[in-house]
């Protein structure tokens, strides 16, 4: 064995880079030869894997919660709508029952009709209110959620990221 090849006895090399003269078993006459050696990358899939199994619940989390903001969005708009609509309503409805005012017995029918209406239809404006009000609320509390949930992701991605470069290093990727 030539004395240069003994001292490289028993010492990793990277392929990337081969000690002088080349890697074993390359040189002219060289009875030397490379065996591979797996780095334990244990520790550095364990980390990977933590962060992972943390980040998908809450991955899942912020999808979730900003399917309910987008929900709650159209909730409202439309009862805005209704109840913009239901005003309306009201208003003609509220004109129809001036003709309980008149003498003749049919037309005092449909203007008393017309006024029952109206109160149910008042009574109506009354609830989606109160259901506008209820989904303004909630629209508040989870649009306050949002960017700490959205903060926390981000955090776990970018862990996530530094993770499987250490994993890709220590496979020497």
């Amino acid at each position: 064995m030539r004395s240069e090849h003994a001292e490289r006895d028993g010492k990793t090399f990277h392929w990337d880079d081969p000690p002088d003269g080349g890697h074993p078993g390359e040189a002219p006459g060289c009875r030397c030869w490379a065996e591979d050696v797996e780095k334990d990358c244990t520790a550095e899939r364990l980390e990977l894997r933590q962060i992972v199994e943390e980040l998908i619940p809450l991955e899942a989390e912020l999808v979730k919660l900003k399917a309910e903001i987008s929900n709650l969005q159209v909730a409202i708009e439309q009862n805005i709508a209704a109840i913009e609509f239901l005003e309306d309503l009201k208003a003609a409805l509220e004109a129809g029952a001036l003709a309980s005012r008149f003498p003749n017995p049919y037309v005092k029918i449909a203007g008393m009709t017309s006024a029952a209406a109206a109160q149910a239809v008042a009574s109506k404006i009354l609830e989606i209110e109160a259901e506008l009000r209820e989904n303004t609320a909630k629209l508040a509390n989870l649009k306050k959620k949002l960017p700490k949930l959205e903060r926390e992701v981000q955090s776990l991605k970018n862990q996530e990221k530094i993770a499987k470069d250490a994993l890709d290093a220590c496979e020497g990727k």
